[in-house]
């Protein structure tokens, strides 16, 4: 049987190492919460991007200058340009090739957080 000495240490031991892992498991939570918050800023401002994005190509549709679309030109040259012009969604997808792949690439590294 154990004496009441030999209880009091173990008891002693078992809160000093609890009290240890506590302190060690709040320093890492803290870590994990500061890069969660890292990671909702940053897809924020991605999300942001992509609505500017969308509306910057609503705005070039609207003017019907194709000109000024910065199409992608290898997918333009199979495409008639009247049918372009006349589908919308065609012409948002094929404008700003440059901005889109950028952009694309944003998205994808969002994801690997």
């Amino acid at each position: 049987m154990k004496t009441g000495e030999q209880v009091q240490k173990q008891t002693l031991s078992i809160h000093k190492n609890l009290f240890s892992f506590y302190k060690y498991s709040s320093l890492e939570n803290g870590v994990f919460k500061e890069m969660n918050q890292m990671k909702n800023k940053f897809q924020a401002e991605c999300k942001k991007l992509n609505d500017d994005l969308i509306a910057k190509k609503d705005r070039m549709f609207e003017t019907m200058d194709i000109n000024d679309w910065e199409l992608d030109e290898d997918k333009a040259r199979a495409i008639p340009r009247n049918k372009i012009i006349n589908d919308k969604t065609l012409a948002m997808d094929l404008m700003l090739v440059n901005v889109n792949k950028s952009l694309f690439c944003v998205r994808r590294l969002t994801l690997l957080i």
